[in-house]
């Protein structure tokens, strides 16, 4: 999911349909990691 200002949000589609366990903020990024499927780690820049 996006979103703008924190209260509207949009769907997305994960790069993979992974099973995602965790999700961390620093510096700016978002970083999800899965414990299946080939690409494990998503990483989203907020702005």
């Amino acid at each position: 999911m996006t979103s703008p200002n924190g209260t509207t949000w949009n769907s997305r589609l994960a790069a993979e349909p992974n099973i995602w366990r965790s999700v961390t903020y620093a510096n700016g990024i978002f970083v999800a990691v899965s414990e299946d499927g080939v690409n494990r780690v998503m990483t989203s820049k907020c702005e």
